[in-house]
């Protein structure tokens, strides 16, 4: 997704809607809103326990 130059809230979007396994979908939204909300992607991953 990312050489195809798709956002990478986008992807992480799109990622969460296809986990079958409810708390890593939770997670990935998680990231995707604190990415969202202007948080770099390192930062938002260090909040992950």
């Amino acid at each position: 997704m990312l050489a195809s130059k798709v956002p990478i809230v986008e992807s992480l979007m799109t990622l969460a809607a296809q986990m079958k396994n409810l708390e890593f979908k939770e997670i990935i939204s998680d990231i995707a809103k604190e990415v969202e909300a202007g948080s770099s992607l390192s930062k938002a991953l260090l909040k992950i326990p």
